[in-house]
């Protein structure tokens, strides 16, 4: 940890000359050497912040900034130590303090309530849950998160084709889109052992919403109670089929046209994608899901080598430039690639291997006219 939520209290000298001034809690941006068990760092208090306030009990909360990591735990006692001032006694409330959205969370009650509780009881774990909006370990949602996530779920889950129908991963985005909002990114996943842990949280709350009766699943259709869930037609589902065939192409027509063309209606082209048959970068382009994969993956594979370049991928793909840049654009957004001066090297979400494409390719982010932005 480099960054901690302490609560703090100058520590009175008995051997004060009289009429010197008592000591006064550190101003923000003082620097001192912070003393915990065995080990000392630099530190510079935060106090100007949301977490800047005053305890009923004399004590004051701050951020203390560290110069480096260290080994600490809530509830372990500190000293602030430097030549010019007296020492400053504390404890540490939060070893993790909320960062970017959730920090708008940081109340007077909040903190206090965090601050009374013993460190790792069920109070203390129930005041840091209400301080962050959620919490990975244990994973828990606080109240008002939950019915924000929970209703943004239900309102997608009626607000699909005007049919009440939805697959399960169009609820997932709509709350982890709702959760981002309200706690901001959820990035460490690994004691929850997910690739997303916005997602795990999510996904256990449309499990939840399913066990009480307020969303209905059929196989793999997710709806509202009472709102009947829409089949395609065997005439559809042949439709179905003859549009992936003709998208199952490097260079593949216009959407539309191969849709008139196929006899495929505009519910059966979105059950297409809900289903992650077709991959729909723009309105008007697409693939079958088959061959972006391995569009996709042969991008990657180049991009490990060395830096792309859309004349490259171009080339090695025998395709023009539009089909290239849509495939370039979308890997970016998604922070597969990342798009250099010197042209496309792998991103921080790229998979292992090229063939892990396809768990990314089915979960991938809105497409430019979904979000009105083409970055």
């Amino acid at each position: 940890m480099d960054r901690v939520l302490v609560a703090i209290r100058p520590v009175t000298s008995l051997g004060r000359p009289r009429g010197r001034e008592s000591p006064a809690i550190p101003a923000d941006r003082s620097r001192f050497v912070l003393h915990v068990g065995t080990d000392h760092v630099g530190a510079t208090v935060g106090r100007a912040g949301r977490e800047a306030i005053d305890l009923p009990d004399g004590e004051a909360v701050a951020i203390l900034r560290l110069d480096r990591p260290i080994a600490a735990a809530p509830g372990d006692r500190f000293v602030l130590r430097r030549p010019s001032s007296s020492p400053v006694g504390g404890r540490i409330l939060d070893v993790e303090p909320a960062r970017g959205v959730a920090r708008r969370r940081a109340t007077t009650a909040r903190i206090s309530a965090l601050a009374a509780a013993e460190p790792g009881s069920p109070a203390w774990i129930a005041a840091r849950l209400d301080l962050h909006g959620a919490t990975l370990r244990p994973p828990a949602l606080a109240a008002d998160v939950t019915d924000a996530v929970d209703g943004a779920i239900l309102e997608a889950a009626g607000d699909v084709d005007q049919q009440g129908q939805s697959r399960r991963n169009e609820l997932v985005g709509a709350g982890a889109a709702a959760l981002r909002r309200n706690v901001g990114r959820l990035d460490d996943a690994r004691e929850w052992g997910r690739a997303d842990a916005a997602t795990g949280l999510v996904g256990d709350r449309v499990d939840a919403l399913i066990a009480t009766g307020r969303l209905v699943a059929r196989n793999d259709r997710i709806g509202l109670p009472g709102t009947p869930i829409r089949e395609p037609s065997g005439a559809e589902l042949a439709a179905m089929d003859r549009l992936v065939e003709r998208l199952a192409v490097v260079a593949p027509p216009p959407l539309l046209e191969a849709a008139r063309a196929a006899g495929c209606p505009p519910a059966a082209i979105r059950e297409l994608e809900r289903s992650n048959r077709i991959v729909r970068l723009e309105d008007d382009l697409a693939w079958a899901f088959d061959m972006y994969r391995d569009l996709a993956g042969r991008a990657l594979d180049m991009a490990r080598d060395r830096p792309l370049t859309p004349a490259a991928f171009r080339d090695a793909t025998g395709t023009s430039r539009k089909y290239v840049m849509a495939i370039l654009e979308d890997l970016d957004r998604r922070a597969l690639l990342r798009r250099m001066p010197e042209g496309h090297v792998l991103g921080p979400r790229a998979p292992s291997r090229s063939n892990a494409i396809a768990a990314s390719a089915s979960g991938r982010s809105p497409r430019p006219s979904e979000n009105g932005s083409g970055r």
